[in-house]
């Protein structure tokens, strides 16, 4: 009889192991899992917004006073032209101070405000030459490939006939987009107006 007892006890106790050791394999992972896709979420939505807000709580405070004082005389600027002046002195504070991608987020703005081909296109060059400054936060690099596209797609929208828009535009689909059908849309349409103009 003990012995029947104790199997019984051991069979309950071996039971338990299992239940608790298969609860622990189910769930554990699965909140891991559920960690990881949240900060792959926050990840794949870090914006320059993001580092700038970033670069404001973590820089010194001569560096966040001067930042502050700039961007101020940006909002109480009430004509385009100081607007524009000082959309121009914020682009020039953050690249002397080795910040190219904050500068880029007041280009992209002076780009709103000028609101030609010309200056949307510069924009999107803007975006791209982040890419070769050995210091990029990876974590912009979507952020940065959308807002390049974003940029020539607004410069070939105002002006249909600008070839090097068109170009960019082509490139930063297969590129960036991973649209390579896009782009080669656009380089079919060149080269077929070059041909029938030929």
């Amino acid at each position: 009889i003990t012995s029947k007892i104790l199997n019984k006890k051991s069979l309950f106790f071996i039971s338990i192991t299992l239940v608790v050791a298969l609860v622990a394999f189910v769930f554990i992972p699965t909140k891991t899992k559920k960690t990881n896709n949240t900060m792959a979420m926050e990840k794949a939505n870090y914006t320059l917004e993001n580092h700038e807000e970033k670069f404001m709580n973590t820089s010194s405070e001569i560096l966040k006073s001067k930042a502050d004082s700039l961007i101020n005389i940006l909002y109480n600027s009430s004509d385009s032209v100081s607007k524009l002046n000082s959309l121009s002195n914020i682009i020039t504070f953050f690249n002397n101070i080795q910040n190219p991608e904050i500068a880029s987020l007041y280009v992209l703005k002076k780009a709103e405000i000028i609101k030609n081909a010309n200056s949307w296109e510069i924009c999107g060059d803007n975006f791209i030459q982040l890419f070769s400054d050995p210091k990029l936060d990876t974590l912009l690099i979507k952020d940065i490939s959308n807002r390049a596209t974003y940029c020539f797609e607004k410069s070939y929208s105002l002006d249909s006939t600008k070839l090097s828009a068109k170009l960019k535009l082509a490139q930063s689909y297969m590129e960036l987009q991973n649209e390579p059908m896009k782009g080669v849309q656009i380089l079919l349409g060149i080269v077929q107006k070059d041909s029938m103009n030929s």
